[in-house]
């Protein structure tokens, strides 16, 4: 990065965030070097979800995500209702997936919902070896 001179302007802090209107409401144009910043950078503007869809390991990390989410969708049906708040999808790995669960009463029931879920998982043709269930407490 190239130092200017003692004495020399340059671009500061002020000159960049400058006021835009005057005391009186009247529009003032601020006072800004001619190369703007973005175009000295050259950067492209783009959505969150795609700058993790174009680094491989987010991309792998979304997509299992959403995997997760797809399970949970499918089984979603089999859930009472009052429970269906407290469930989260959770990790899916090497088969393995983990619903979080917000208690242990809620996990209770669902134990005895998973031979059920894992038929349905089966059906929609998601390869589902085994299906954990974690109590997720609450963060302090």
């Amino acid at each position: 990065m190239e130092r200017l001179a003692f004495g020399q302007p340059g671009i500061r802090d002020n000159d960049v965030h400058c006021q835009t209107t005057s005391f009186n409401g009247s529009e003032v144009l601020p006072n800004l070097p001619s190369m703007s910043t973005a175009s000295r950078y050259n950067r492209r503007v783009f959505s969150l979800e795609q700058a993790v869809g174009e680094e491989p390991t987010l991309a792998l990390l979304q997509e299992r995500i959403r995997a997760s989410r797809n399970c949970l969708e499918a089984v979603t049906a089999l859930i009472p209702a009052p429970l269906r708040s407290q469930v989260q999808p959770g990790p899916l790995e090497d088969g393995e997936w983990c619903l979080l669960v917000s208690s242990a009463a809620a996990s209770t029931k669902l134990r005895q919902l998973l031979p059920s879920m894992r038929q349905r998982l089966e059906q929609n043709g998601m390869e589902i070896t085994s299906i954990r269930l974690k109590i997720q407490t609450p963060r302090r």
